[in-house]
């Protein structure tokens, strides 16, 4: 009875550890059972709790922009794991605890700060798909050729210069993204692999411009330079982004310190899109859309200071 006390307090501290995040999430213990799928998407998450163990059927988790450093060893637990995102955390490393998740299909953690793969990702034997771009790394593991099950690839906007002779006994490589490293030319050992199909060398404004947007509406000012420097459009417009017209990273940013950056380096404070006006006391269809741009919209008390101070805001 006094371990099973133990267990259920614990299980309610998960649940509660979800409420404070607003993550959908069961409200009773004997429920935890059922959580195959969690996102955890931009809800401000420092550290994955321990009880996190007690979703022993979760198949896939979403951790996606948060600031996780570190995963707990308890992470292991989770046997059924198929999917991890990870990416855009604060990672310096690839977790050991992550590897060992044989059943693994996919796994991203793009965007942290990973210099090294470790020899043990080549438990991955299951690994069809693989996103370490936009970290740090500076080389590639031998033992990398045991993903024997790897499909697709992603090690754009990395520090590589070469790859392992033994890269090219891949078996099942189809496609790869390289560009923004430090290769003088297309290695050769991508020639050797009789499966790959699509090699990106090209680099792809789009995505970059998008992932620009995204670490400005996380308020990641290094991460907003990071992309900026590696050739996004500072006045990139996202359609449709969020059921909106469009969206630029000046109408998504939130602090004085990603205003300002994003000012210095060209953002457009004119770009005009069309919002919806509530329907209430809406009496003719052309009521319904009016324009707004970032001067016009409504901010925080600390960024209107800021916009008056440089004369952009009429007192």
């Amino acid at each position: 009875m006094i371990l099973f006390n133990v267990t259920r307090n614990r299980q309610k501290s998960l649940i509660h550890w979800a409420k404070h995040h607003e993550i959908d999430f069961p409200s009773e213990p004997e429920n935890l059972e059922k959580v195959t799928h969690l996102s955890l998407r931009f809800k401000g998450v420092e550290q994955l709790p321990r009880e996190i163990k007690f979703l022993v059927n979760l198949e896939e988790i979403d951790a996606s922009y948060n600031y996780i450093s570190e995963i707990p060893w308890e992470f292991g637990a989770l046997k059924k794991l198929k999917r991890i995102n990870f990416s855009h955390n604060r990672l310096q490393d690839i977790p050991g605890v992550i590897c060992k998740h044989t059943p693994l299909l996919s796994l991203n953690l793009e965007g942290n700060h990973i210099r090294k793969v470790p020899a043990i990702i080549a438990n991955l034997i299951n690994l069809e798909t693989l996103n370490l771009a936009f970290n740090e790394i500076i080389e590639i593991p031998n033992e990398f050729k045991y993903l024997v099950s790897l499909k697709e690839l992603d090690l754009a906007g990395n520090q590589l210069s070469e790859l392992p002779s033994s890269f090219s006994k891949l078996p099942s490589l189809k496609e790869i993204k390289i560009w923004k490293n430090l290769f003088e030319q297309l290695p050769k050992e991508l020639e050797k692999i009789s499966t790959l199909t699509a090699i990106e060398n090209e680099v792809d404004i789009d995505r970059l411009s998008k992932l620009f947007i995204e670490s400005v509406k996380f308020d990641d000012v290094a991460a907003a330079r990071k992309y900026l420097t590696l050739g996004a459009d500072v006045n990139y417009r996202w359609e449709g982004y969020e059921n909106q017209q469009f969206t630029t990273a000046l109408f998504e940013a939130k602090s004085v310190e990603m205003v300002k950056f994003l000012l210095e380096n060209g953002a457009d404070v004119n770009i005009a899109r069309i919002v919806k006006k509530s329907e209430s006391f809406i009496f003719w269809e052309s009521e319904k859309q009016e324009t707004e741009t970032f001067l016009t919209k409504k901010h925080s008390a600390e960024i209107t200071r800021y916009l008056k101070s440089i004369n952009l805001l009429e007192d």
